[in-house]
């Protein structure tokens, strides 16, 4: 027995709608099926790339800010001259990573939308699902 809930009823439309924006067929709608399945797959691997960018910044030698903090230099300075450039790495690590991981979504639009409407959320992976095995 499939049941069915109607957009409406989501809690991001509920939101909308106390600022009287009609609801939005998140993943009927061609134009936000793609926007939602992105979403949610930002969201799946939020966790995960906390936990290198923490990793990232244990990493990071304290002598070098009490060091700046020495020569005078406020927060903003210490972020940007100390921080940044020392979590380069870690930043290229994680982009690396999170793009083949997206070359490689498969599931989530799978189970979300099968294709989507009009085929708006359809990845490569998946077109090569349907082509080789549908």
């Amino acid at each position: 027995m499939e049941i069915y809930i109607s957009p409406s009823f989501w809690s991001t439309n509920y939101f909308l709608g106390l600022f009287g924006i009609s609801p939005i067929d998140w993943l009927g709608d061609p134009s936000w099926a793609m926007p939602s399945i992105i979403l949610m797959a930002v969201w799946k691997n939020f966790g995960y790339n906390m936990i290198i960018f923490t990793a990232g910044l244990q990493n990071i030698p304290p002598q070098l800010y009490e060091a700046a903090e020495v020569e005078g230099a406020n927060a903003l300075q210490k972020f940007f001259r100390i921080t940044l450039p020392m979590l380069a790495p870690t930043t290229l690590f994680i982009s690396i990573i999170t793009l083949i991981g997206f070359f490689q979504l498969f599931a989530e639009p799978y189970i979300m939308t099968q294709g989507g409407p009009l085929n708006s959320t359809l990845s490569i992976v998946q077109y090569m699902y349907q082509e080789g095995f549908r």
